[in-house]
């Protein structure tokens, strides 16, 4: 059994618990890193988490340093004709279901490549000999495993509901002119252009006179995140805090790479590497294939996306769908 599923099977029996527990577990079952990698990248374990919440494994919830286990489904991946993807814990009755499936279909499984530091899960695959086999495969695992979910096409039900991506803030008060808790301004040209593994981006001022932007800054202890439009202060994740900013700015973080010629018009959704996606957009993207995101030189990259679902990402975001040129 691979560190990845190992650990998912200790999600299966926790079922819950803190973020800070949870770290050092990750930590303790892969050292923070694959083996080919000297040191633990900054901030490894918070890329773990979003990974393992992005393939549907994790739901968790960082204001209150919470995480549990996700509930077991089966998720239908959009245009790969049958292709279905086991996401969520799974325990030892609904493993050995996915193993026999009879005449309706075969399972196998994917070993994830990911520049994430932490051990990621094997990614279990079904395909179906026909569409009209998904019910039954779906009966028949459900009969081992009665918290199975039947989520459809998770990607596309996932992308249909995001909304407006400034929503997910909620307005703050302004940071304190408090001279011993540095206040620092992302520099988001220099975020979208640098691609070296960590950007000096964050830049210390002083905490009058604010500009439109993103700002972070320590209060009672906690990190900060959050936009000025010019008028108000709104907080909230990392990702949600920048790509509103990105959107006040008029830029975009994100690519369409087209692909196939399929009635899905399938292809890449790029995105930039610092710029990652807020949670939900990440997991609508991420469920297209049942597989991490790929970390590119300057971007991460989503194969297999509908086109339809990449433009419902970027609408959400604010921000244009820039179709790459050669």
């Amino acid at each position: 059994m691979s560190p990845g599923s190992a650990l998912l099977g200790w999600l299966h029996t926790e079922g819950s618990g803190t973020i800070a527990v949870l770290r050092q577990r990750v930590a303790w079952f892969g050292s923070g890193r694959p083996a080919d990698i000297a040191s633990a990248p900054k901030n490894a374990v918070f890329r773990w988490i979003r990974e393992m919440s992005a393939l549907a494994y994790l739901e968790v919830d960082f204001g209150a340093g919470r995480w549990s286990a996700a509930a077991p489904a089966l998720v239908i991946l959009p245009g790969f004709d049958g292709l279905l993807a086991v996401t969520g814990v799974r325990g030892a009755p609904l493993i050995d279901a996915i193993d026999d499936l009879g005449e309706d279909g075969f399972a196998f499984v994917h070993s994830p490549v990911t520049s994430v530091a932490g051990p990621l899960p094997d990614t279990v695959f079904i395909q179906v000999e026909r569409q009209s086999a998904v019910d039954r495969v779906f009966q028949r695992l459900q009969s081992a495993e009665p918290d199975l979910v039947n989520a459809r096409c998770a990607a596309l039900h996932i992308a249909a509901l995001l909304r407006p991506n400034l929503e997910n803030l909620r307005q703050t008060s302004a940071p304190a002119a408090d001279p011993s808790s540095e206040i620092e301004r992302l520099d988001v040209e220099n975020l979208l252009t640098d691609v070296s593994d960590e950007p000096l981006s964050w830049i210390a001022v002083p905490p009058w006179l604010p500009s439109v932007g993103a700002y972070r800054w320590r209060r009672h202890g906690q990190l900060v995140h959050a936009a000025f439009n010019g008028q108000t202060w709104l907080s909230g994740d990392r990702s949600d805090v920048i790509h509103a900013v990105v959107s006040m700015m008029d830029e975009s973080a994100l690519t369409w790479i087209p692909g196939d010629d399929g009635p899905l018009e399938r292809g890449t959704l790029s995105v930039h590497k610092h710029v990652d996606l807020p949670m939900l957009h990440k997991r609508a993207a991420t469920l297209c294939t049942g597989l991490p995101g790929r970390e590119g030189r300057a971007n991460c990259l989503y194969t297999g996306v509908p086109r339809h679902v990449a433009l419902l990402v970027a609408n959400s975001l604010g921000q244009p769908l820039e179709r790459e040129t050669t």
